[in-house]
């Protein structure tokens, strides 16, 4: 299945409701690196891609931009990643 590396950043108050929305709709966080604000760093499938910036216009008011990095085939069992 083709997947792309997506990260962006949140603010700190809204790590909890991201968190969540991200575990809710299957999501898949590879990383999340905590500076100034929260960077997640996923993977998300093509089919997805809309989903994702939506969901995080939602949380964010608008306020979050999401990086779409390079794009690589993964194999999904059972719902889970396969590495």
């Amino acid at each position: 299945v083709m997947f792309y590396d997506v990260s962006f950043k949140i603010d700190y108050t809204l790590l909890g409701k991201m968190e969540n929305e991200l575990l809710k709709n299957n999501f898949i966080v590879t990383d999340k690196v905590y500076e100034d604000q929260v960077l997640f760093k996923l993977i998300v499938e093509k089919e997805n891609l809309e989903r994702i910036g939506a969901l995080l216009g939602e949380i964010s008011s608008g306020k979050t931009q999401i990086s779409l990095g390079q794009a690589a085939y993964y194999s999904i069992k059972n719902g889970k990643l396969i590495v």
